[in-house]
C-alpha cells in the first residue's frame, strides 16, 4: 500500500504536439528545472523494445535492465492507467454530458422539468469550474459538464448545466437573450432549454432528410442511356457522370439547379445558334410537360420547403416576349485554335437558365 500511495521520483507527461516535447528535452539541456527546490531531468520516452534493442548487455545486466525497464514499464502502466482511469473519469463524466443525456438529462420525468440548459459558443479552454461560476449566479446547480469529444476529449464548445430548480434554467435563458449575453472567458454564449436525445436526433435527422443544399439528388439527371446511341456516347456519358461524382466528393463542389453544361457540339457552333437550339428545345419539351410538380417539389424539398404553395410549385411558360427563359448561354473556345480570324469551339458550352424547370426539361 505505501509502495502504492508514494512516489516513484518519476512521471510521464504527454505533450499534444510531438514538437513541444521535443522544446521541452531540449529545455532541460540548457537551463536547469526544478520541482519542489529539486532539480529534475527530462528526457524522451522510448519503448521498452527499442531500449532494450540499443542496450545489449550480459545476463545480468540484461536482468538488471529488465528488472529497471520492467518497473518502469509497470510503473508506466500503472501511471497510464491512472491518466487513462482519469480521462475514462472525464470522459465517462462528460459521457454524463451524453449518458447523463440518457439517465439524468434525457428522462422525460427530468427534461419536461425545465431544469436542464444546453450551452454553444463556449470557449475551448473553458472548464466544468468556470462553467459553474458563470451559471451559479442565476441558482443552485445539480450539475455542469463541458461535452467533449470521444476520441481526443478535446471540449467541443458545448456543455450542460443542469439547475436545481427550472426558474434558474428560465433567468439563464433570458439572460442569454439579452444584448449583452452570457460572457465566458471573453465570449459569448448561446443558452437552450435542453431536450432528450431522442428527439435532437430526430430533429437532427430530418434535416438530413429535407436539406440538400447542394443538389446531390440531380447528379443523375441528363444521364439518358436509350437504345439507338452509340456505344461511344454512352460510355462518354457514363464517364462524365463517374467525373461528376468524384468532384461532389469535395464539400466545396455543388450542383447548379439553373445552370446546365453541353458536350459534344459542332465546332460550328456559337453563342447565339446554342440559346435558339436550346430555346426550341425547351419550348417543346414543356409542350409535351416533361418536366411535372413532382419535379419541383424535389426542388423545394432538397431547399428545406416542406409546405410548399401553389405559386412554388407552378411550372413556367417559355411564351415569346413574355419569359426570358434563357438567361445566357456560352460556347467555350480553344484561344489557341484560330480558324478565319476566331478561335473555335472546343465543343462544349454552358447554359444559364430562370427557372430550374427549364434547366430541366
Amino acid at each position: 500500500e505505501d509502495v502504492k500511495t508514494k512516489s516513484r521520483g518519476f512521471c510521464f507527461i504527454t505533450f499534444l504536439c510531438e514538437a513541444d516535447a521535443h522544446r521541452a528535452a531540449d529545455v532541460d539541456q540548457s537551463k536547469k528545472i526544478t520541482i519542489c527546490n529539486r532539480e529534475v531531468a527530462i528526457d524522451l520516452c522510448s519503448s521498452k523494445k527499442a531500449f532494450t534493442s540499443t542496450n545489449p548487455a550480459d545476463d545480468t545486466k540484461e536482468r538488471d535492465v529488465d528488472s529497471v525497464t520492467s518497473d518502469a514499464d509497470n510503473e508506466d502502466d500503472s501511471d497510464v492507467d491512472d491518466i487513462i482511469k482519469d480521462e475514462n473519469n472525464d470522459e465517462n463524466t462528460n459521457d454524463k454530458n451524453e449518458e447523463s443525456t440518457n439517465d439524468d438529462f434525457n428522462k422525460p420525468s427530468d427534461v419536461d422539468q425545465g431544469k436542464t440548459i444546453f450551452i454553444r459558443n463556449l470557449p475551448f479552454d473553458c472548464t466544468d469550474s468556470d462553467l459553474s461560476a458563470a451559471f451559479k449566479l442565476f441558482g443552485k446547480i445539480s450539475q455542469a459538464i463541458i461535452v467533449k469529444d470521444r476520441d481526443t476529449g478535446l471540449a467541443k464548445g458545448s456543455a450542460f448545466v443542469k439547475f436545481i430548480s427550472a426558474d434558474s434554467a428560465n433567468r439563464a435563458i433570458a439572460e442569454s437573450n439579452k444584448s449583452d449575453g452570457i460572457i465566458i472567458n471573453n465570449r459569448a454564449c448561446r443558452v437552450f432549454l435542453a431536450i432528450d436525445r431522442e428527439k435532437a436526433q430526430s430533429l437532427t435527422q430530418d434535416k438530413k432528410i429535407e436539406k440538400d443544399k447542394r443538389y446531390i439528388y440531380l447528379s443523375s439527371e441528363g444521364l439518358t442511356v436509350s437504345e439507338g446511341l452509340a456505344d461511344e456516347v454512352i460510355e462518354l456519358r457514363k464517364k462524365a457522370l463517374t467525373d461528376k461524382r468524384k468532384k461532389l466528393t469535395n464539400p466545396l463542389f455543388f450542383i447548379s439547379p439553373t445552370r446546365v453544361s453541353i458536350r459534344n457540339m459542332s465546332k460550328s457552333m456559337n453563342d447565339t445558334s446554342l440559346r435558339q437550339l436550346c430555346d426550341k428545345v425547351l419550348t417543346n419539351a414543356l409542350t409535351d410537360k416533361i418536366v411535372n410538380v413532382r419535379d419541383m417539389n424535389r426542388l423545394l424539398s432538397a431547399q428545406g420547403v416542406t409546405d410548399p404553395s401553389p405559386d412554388q410549385l407552378a411550372l413556367p411558360t417559355t411564351a415569346s416576349g413574355k419569359v426570358k427563359a434563357i438567361r445566357s448561354a456560352k460556347v467555350m473556345l480553344d484561344l489557341n485554335k484560330i480558324k478565319d480570324g476566331s478561335p473555335i469551339s472546343r465543343g462544349f458550352g454552358f447554359i444559364e437558365f430562370s427557372h430550374h424547370a427549364h434547366a430541366l426539361a
